[in-house]
Protein backbone atom coordinates (compact mmCIF):
# COMPACT_ATOMS: atom_id res chain seq x y z
CA UNK A 1 0.00 0.00 0.00
CA UNK A 2 3.04 2.06 -0.84
CA UNK A 3 0.47 4.84 -3.09
CA UNK A 4 -1.65 5.26 -0.12
CA UNK A 5 0.12 6.18 3.48
CA UNK A 6 -1.44 9.56 4.38
CA UNK A 7 -4.34 9.14 6.51
CA UNK A 8 -6.23 11.75 8.91
CA UNK A 9 -9.02 10.42 10.55
CA UNK A 10 -11.67 12.84 11.75
CA UNK A 11 -13.79 11.39 15.24
CA UNK A 12 -17.10 12.48 16.01
CA UNK A 13 -16.46 11.95 19.80
CA UNK A 14 -20.17 12.68 20.37
CA UNK A 15 -21.57 9.53 17.53
CA UNK A 16 -23.35 6.39 18.57
CA UNK A 17 -23.23 5.22 22.16
CA UNK A 18 -19.76 3.96 22.11
CA UNK A 19 -16.72 6.35 23.94
CA UNK A 20 -13.95 6.79 21.50
CA UNK A 21 -11.22 7.66 23.99
CA UNK A 22 -9.29 4.48 23.11
CA UNK A 23 -9.36 5.26 19.67
CA UNK A 24 -5.90 6.42 19.44
CA UNK A 25 -4.93 3.75 21.03
CA UNK A 26 -7.00 1.39 18.23
CA UNK A 27 -5.44 3.21 15.86
CA UNK A 28 -1.57 2.54 16.95
CA UNK A 29 -2.33 -0.90 17.80
CA UNK A 30 -4.23 -2.20 14.24
CA UNK A 31 -1.92 0.30 11.90
CA UNK A 32 0.73 1.26 14.43
CA UNK A 33 3.90 -1.51 12.16
CA UNK A 34 2.39 -0.42 8.72
CA UNK A 35 4.28 2.41 6.53
CA UNK A 36 1.14 4.60 6.70
CA UNK A 37 1.67 8.02 8.10
CA UNK A 38 -1.61 9.51 10.11
CA UNK A 39 -3.24 12.07 12.23
CA UNK A 40 -6.20 12.01 14.55
CA UNK A 41 -8.52 15.25 14.69
CA UNK A 42 -11.61 15.92 16.92
CA UNK A 43 -14.63 17.73 16.26
CA UNK A 44 -15.55 20.11 17.94
CA UNK A 45 -19.16 21.46 16.78
CA UNK A 46 -21.37 20.86 13.74
CA UNK A 47 -19.75 21.44 10.29
CA UNK A 48 -16.48 20.71 12.16
CA UNK A 49 -16.11 17.68 9.79
CA UNK A 50 -16.49 19.33 6.87
CA UNK A 51 -13.80 22.06 7.71
CA UNK A 52 -11.33 19.20 9.11
CA UNK A 53 -12.24 17.20 5.38
CA UNK A 54 -11.79 20.18 3.38
CA UNK A 55 -8.04 20.71 5.04
CA UNK A 56 -7.19 17.31 4.77
CA UNK A 57 -7.93 17.36 1.08
CA UNK A 58 -5.92 20.84 0.57
CA UNK A 59 -2.72 18.79 2.17
CA UNK A 60 -3.48 16.02 -0.03
CA UNK A 61 -4.58 13.49 2.32
CA UNK A 62 -4.29 9.54 0.39
CA UNK A 63 -7.79 8.90 2.56
CA UNK A 64 -9.48 10.46 5.21
CA UNK A 65 -11.37 8.11 7.03
CA UNK A 66 -14.72 9.33 8.82
CA UNK A 67 -15.39 7.97 12.79
CA UNK A 68 -18.56 8.21 13.69
CA UNK A 69 -22.39 7.66 12.73
CA UNK A 70 -23.82 9.07 9.02
CA UNK A 71 -23.98 12.10 9.93
CA UNK A 72 -19.90 12.59 10.33
CA UNK A 73 -20.00 10.25 6.90
CA UNK A 74 -22.15 12.73 5.66
CA UNK A 75 -19.88 15.83 6.27
CA UNK A 76 -16.37 14.06 5.73
CA UNK A 77 -17.57 12.93 2.21
CA UNK A 78 -19.26 16.23 1.22
CA UNK A 79 -16.18 17.90 1.15
CA UNK A 80 -14.12 14.75 -0.64
CA UNK A 81 -16.48 14.83 -3.68
CA UNK A 82 -14.75 15.65 -6.94
CA UNK A 83 -11.27 15.26 -5.11
CA UNK A 84 -8.21 12.08 -5.37
CA UNK A 85 -9.09 11.53 -1.80
CA UNK A 86 -10.53 8.51 -1.01
CA UNK A 87 -13.20 8.30 2.01
CA UNK A 88 -12.92 5.18 4.75
CA UNK A 89 -15.77 4.90 7.06
CA UNK A 90 -14.49 3.62 10.60
CA UNK A 91 -17.84 2.78 12.02
CA UNK A 92 -18.79 4.56 15.79
CA UNK A 93 -22.24 5.87 15.07
CA UNK A 94 -25.68 4.11 16.48
CA UNK A 95 -27.02 3.04 12.83
CA UNK A 96 -24.04 3.03 10.28
CA UNK A 97 -26.07 2.47 6.90
CA UNK A 98 -23.86 3.49 4.78
CA UNK A 99 -21.04 1.26 6.44
CA UNK A 100 -23.06 -2.02 6.35
CA UNK A 101 -24.43 -1.39 2.69
CA UNK A 102 -20.66 -1.11 1.45
CA UNK A 103 -19.80 -4.47 3.58
CA UNK A 104 -17.22 -2.60 6.01
CA UNK A 105 -20.11 -3.39 8.96
CA UNK A 106 -20.15 -1.94 12.47
CA UNK A 107 -16.96 -3.18 13.94
CA UNK A 108 -14.32 -0.40 14.40
CA UNK A 109 -11.38 -2.51 14.49
CA UNK A 110 -12.25 -4.40 12.08
CA UNK A 111 -12.41 -1.48 9.95
CA UNK A 112 -9.20 0.05 10.74
CA UNK A 113 -7.43 -3.62 9.85
CA UNK A 114 -9.09 -3.25 6.40
CA UNK A 115 -7.29 0.33 5.88
CA UNK A 116 -3.98 -1.53 5.62
CA UNK A 117 -4.45 -3.06 2.40
CA UNK A 118 -8.12 -1.72 0.98
CA UNK A 119 -9.82 -1.82 -2.79
CA UNK A 120 -11.38 1.42 -3.58
CA UNK A 121 -14.33 2.54 -5.85
CA UNK A 122 -15.51 5.57 -7.45
CA UNK A 123 -19.59 5.63 -6.20
CA UNK A 124 -22.57 7.69 -7.04
CA UNK A 125 -23.41 10.61 -4.34
CA UNK A 126 -26.47 12.81 -4.56
CA UNK A 127 -27.76 16.31 -3.96
CA UNK A 128 -31.50 17.06 -2.07
CA UNK A 129 -31.60 20.77 -2.64
CA UNK A 130 -28.71 21.52 -2.81
CA UNK A 131 -27.53 19.92 -0.32
CA UNK A 132 -25.34 16.68 -0.31
CA UNK A 133 -25.83 13.41 0.97
CA UNK A 134 -24.31 9.37 0.00
CA UNK A 135 -26.63 7.27 1.61
CA UNK A 136 -30.62 8.38 1.95
CA UNK A 137 -32.95 11.01 2.39
CA UNK A 138 -36.33 11.70 1.80
CA UNK A 139 -39.97 12.89 3.76
CA UNK A 140 -42.86 11.44 5.72
CA UNK A 141 -42.91 8.94 8.69
CA UNK A 142 -39.15 8.45 8.47
CA UNK A 143 -38.16 12.21 8.37
CA UNK A 144 -40.23 12.55 11.07
CA UNK A 145 -38.77 9.77 12.93
CA UNK A 146 -35.22 11.32 12.43
CA UNK A 147 -36.12 14.69 13.27
CA UNK A 148 -37.18 13.13 16.90
CA UNK A 149 -33.54 10.82 17.32
CA UNK A 150 -31.86 13.65 16.17
CA UNK A 151 -33.20 16.10 18.77
CA UNK A 152 -32.73 12.80 21.59
CA UNK A 153 -29.90 12.57 23.21
CA UNK A 154 -30.04 9.55 23.83
CA UNK A 155 -29.02 7.24 20.69
CA UNK A 156 -28.91 3.72 20.13
CA UNK A 157 -31.49 1.01 18.31
CA UNK A 158 -33.73 1.06 21.66
CA UNK A 159 -34.16 4.54 21.31
CA UNK A 160 -35.02 4.62 17.83
CA UNK A 161 -37.40 1.69 18.00
CA UNK A 162 -39.04 3.42 20.76
CA UNK A 163 -39.29 6.74 18.58
CA UNK A 164 -40.46 4.99 15.48
CA UNK A 165 -43.49 2.67 17.51
CA UNK A 166 -44.90 6.04 18.88
CA UNK A 167 -44.58 8.00 15.91
CA UNK A 168 -45.77 5.38 13.71
CA UNK A 169 -49.14 4.93 15.77
CA UNK A 170 -50.10 8.76 15.35
CA UNK A 171 -48.98 9.07 11.74
CA UNK A 172 -51.22 10.30 9.23
CA UNK A 173 -49.47 9.52 5.81
CA UNK A 174 -49.13 13.24 3.76
CA UNK A 175 -50.36 14.16 0.56
CA UNK A 176 -47.19 14.78 -2.23
CA UNK A 177 -46.77 14.69 -6.03
CA UNK A 178 -43.80 13.36 -6.83
CA UNK A 179 -41.91 13.90 -10.13
CA UNK A 180 -39.57 10.92 -11.47
CA UNK A 181 -37.61 11.99 -14.17
CA UNK A 182 -40.58 12.36 -16.82
CA UNK A 183 -43.16 10.10 -14.74
CA UNK A 184 -45.31 11.21 -12.10
CA UNK A 185 -47.01 9.70 -8.77
CA UNK A 186 -49.79 12.26 -7.00
CA UNK A 187 -51.61 10.60 -3.63
CA UNK A 188 -51.04 10.35 -0.35
CA UNK A 189 -47.54 8.30 1.35
CA UNK A 190 -46.62 6.68 4.48
CA UNK A 191 -43.10 7.93 3.37
CA UNK A 192 -41.22 8.99 -0.12
CA UNK A 193 -37.39 8.18 0.10
CA UNK A 194 -34.17 8.49 -1.96
CA UNK A 195 -32.19 5.94 -1.68
CA UNK A 196 -28.29 5.77 -3.04
CA UNK A 197 -27.53 2.64 -0.39
CA UNK A 198 -29.94 0.56 0.91
CA UNK A 199 -30.52 0.57 4.30
CA UNK A 200 -30.72 3.28 6.80
CA UNK A 201 -28.88 1.60 9.66
CA UNK A 202 -29.85 -1.54 11.99
CA UNK A 203 -30.44 -3.69 9.10
CA UNK A 204 -33.68 -1.86 7.99
CA UNK A 205 -33.06 -2.49 4.13
CA UNK A 206 -35.43 0.11 2.26
CA UNK A 207 -34.11 -0.40 -1.25
CA UNK A 208 -32.91 -4.03 -1.46
CA UNK A 209 -31.91 -3.45 -5.30
CA UNK A 210 -30.27 -0.27 -5.08
CA UNK A 211 -26.42 0.12 -6.66
CA UNK A 212 -23.95 2.61 -4.93
CA UNK A 213 -22.42 2.80 -8.77
CA UNK A 214 -25.05 2.63 -11.34
CA UNK A 215 -25.78 6.18 -12.03
CA UNK A 216 -28.96 6.05 -10.42
CA UNK A 217 -30.95 6.76 -6.73
CA UNK A 218 -33.82 4.55 -6.05
CA UNK A 219 -37.16 6.17 -4.84
CA UNK A 220 -38.82 3.91 -2.57
CA UNK A 221 -42.40 5.31 -2.07
CA UNK A 222 -44.71 3.38 0.44
CA UNK A 223 -47.99 4.65 -0.79
CA UNK A 224 -51.29 4.63 1.34
CA UNK A 225 -52.77 1.64 3.40
CA UNK A 226 -54.45 0.97 6.27
CA UNK A 227 -52.44 1.26 9.15
CA UNK A 228 -52.32 -2.52 10.35
CA UNK A 229 -50.89 -3.54 6.48
CA UNK A 230 -47.68 -1.81 7.25
CA UNK A 231 -47.36 -3.61 10.30
CA UNK A 232 -47.51 -7.04 8.93
CA UNK A 233 -45.60 -6.58 6.54
CA UNK A 234 -43.04 -4.65 8.62
CA UNK A 235 -40.89 -7.89 8.80
CA UNK A 236 -39.43 -7.30 5.26
CA UNK A 237 -37.19 -4.52 6.08
CA UNK A 238 -34.98 -6.98 7.65
CA UNK A 239 -35.21 -9.73 4.82
CA UNK A 240 -34.69 -7.35 1.89
CA UNK A 241 -38.05 -7.87 0.60
CA UNK A 242 -39.76 -4.66 1.26
CA UNK A 243 -39.97 -4.26 -2.40
CA UNK A 244 -42.86 -7.05 -2.25
CA UNK A 245 -45.26 -5.30 0.00
CA UNK A 246 -48.26 -4.44 -1.81
CA UNK A 247 -48.15 -0.47 -1.00
CA UNK A 248 -44.34 -0.38 -1.80
CA UNK A 249 -43.51 0.86 -4.91
CA UNK A 250 -39.59 1.63 -6.12
CA UNK A 251 -38.11 2.90 -9.81
CA UNK A 252 -34.87 3.88 -10.63
CA UNK A 253 -34.66 7.56 -11.24
CA UNK A 254 -32.06 10.33 -11.95
CA UNK A 255 -33.70 13.16 -10.72
CA UNK A 256 -37.11 13.59 -8.48
CA UNK A 257 -38.97 16.47 -7.50
CA UNK A 258 -41.49 16.00 -4.07
CA UNK A 259 -44.34 18.71 -3.73
CA UNK A 260 -46.20 19.26 -0.53
CA UNK A 261 -49.07 21.41 0.52
CA UNK A 262 -47.35 22.11 3.64
CA UNK A 263 -43.73 22.98 4.88
CA UNK A 264 -41.70 19.48 4.72
CA UNK A 265 -39.94 17.98 7.76
CA UNK A 266 -37.08 16.09 5.93
CA UNK A 267 -34.17 13.42 6.78
CA UNK A 268 -30.53 12.61 4.93
CA UNK A 269 -28.13 10.49 6.23
CA UNK A 270 -29.41 9.96 9.35
CA UNK A 271 -30.13 13.39 10.63
CA UNK A 272 -33.96 15.09 10.38
CA UNK A 273 -34.49 18.67 9.54
CA UNK A 274 -37.84 20.88 9.24
CA UNK A 275 -37.72 23.16 6.73
CA UNK A 276 -40.21 26.49 5.27
CA UNK A 277 -40.15 24.95 1.68
CA UNK A 278 -43.02 23.03 0.51
CA UNK A 279 -40.46 21.15 -2.29
CA UNK A 280 -37.36 18.86 -2.20
CA UNK A 281 -35.96 17.97 -5.57
CA UNK A 282 -32.61 15.31 -5.57
CA UNK A 283 -30.25 14.71 -8.14
CA UNK A 284 -27.39 12.07 -8.75
CA UNK A 285 -23.65 12.96 -8.95
CA UNK A 286 -22.44 10.05 -10.51
CA UNK A 287 -19.19 8.52 -10.29
CA UNK A 288 -17.75 11.93 -7.89
CA UNK A 289 -16.62 9.89 -4.49
CA UNK A 290 -14.00 7.73 -4.53
CA UNK A 291 -14.29 5.49 -1.50
CA UNK A 292 -12.35 2.52 0.51
CA UNK A 293 -14.16 -0.69 0.45
CA UNK A 294 -12.99 -4.17 1.27
CA UNK A 295 -11.79 -6.10 -1.67
CA UNK A 296 -14.49 -8.75 -1.65
CA UNK A 297 -16.75 -6.08 -2.31
CA UNK A 298 -15.23 -3.88 -4.69
CA UNK A 299 -16.01 -7.62 -7.14
CA UNK A 300 -19.18 -7.77 -5.78
CA UNK A 301 -20.42 -3.84 -6.74
CA UNK A 302 -18.39 -3.68 -10.01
Amino acid sequence: MSHTNKILFIVNPFAGISKKRNFPEMVENRLGNSNMYYKIAYTEYAGHAIELATKGVKEEADIIAAVGGDGTVNEVAGALVGSKTALAIIPGGSGNGLSMHLGIGRNAAKALSLLKNPDFEVIDTCKINDEFFINMAGTGMDAKVAHRTSQNKHRGFINYFLDTMKISLFYKNERYKVEIDDDVREGKFLSVNIANGSMFGYNFVVAPQASINDGNMQLVMMHHAPKWMYFLHSWRFFTKTIDRAPFAEIVSAKNVRIRSEKPLIYHKDGDGFSMETKELKAEVLPNSLKVAVPKPLAQRIR
